[in-house]
């Protein structure tokens, strides 16, 4: 919202800082991060963006950490909004267009609206 409050955020900004922990290397180890989420979740490429990307700061399960929690975020954000603010960041999130593929950002703001958001 540009008035250094972070509170028109959409409900994705978290964790202060630079983003350094967002995978920017391209490091996703010998499994290629399907390791990392959990159940049923470990064959969607959004799950895995999710688990290696943006766990840290809204929780394993979108509950919540550092980041705001993302259950409801379909009912805050459209698509577009949504896909903006991963893409471009927005408050403390960092942007992660420099990080993920348009298409792991697209996986990513799916499994986030349609599982995690779910509640």
């Amino acid at each position: 919202d540009g008035d250094g409050d972070g509170d028109d955020d959409g409900g994705l900004s978290g964790a202060g800082g630079t983003g350094g922990g967002n995978g920017g290397d391209g490091e996703q180890g010998e499994d290629g991060g399907a390791g990392q989420a959990e159940g049923d979740d470990a064959g969607d490429p959004g799950a895995r963006v999710y688990a290696r990307s943006c766990a840290l700061c809204h929780g394993g399960s979108g509950e919540g950490a550092s980041g705001p929690a993302l259950v409801g975020v379909a009912d805050r954000l459209t698509v577009e909004q949504h896909l903006a603010v991963v893409r471009d960041g927005r408050g403390r999130m960092p942007a992660w267009a420099d990080s993920l593929s348009p298409e792991e950002i697209e996986a990513v703001v799916a499994y986030e609206r349609d599982v995690l958001g779910a509640g």
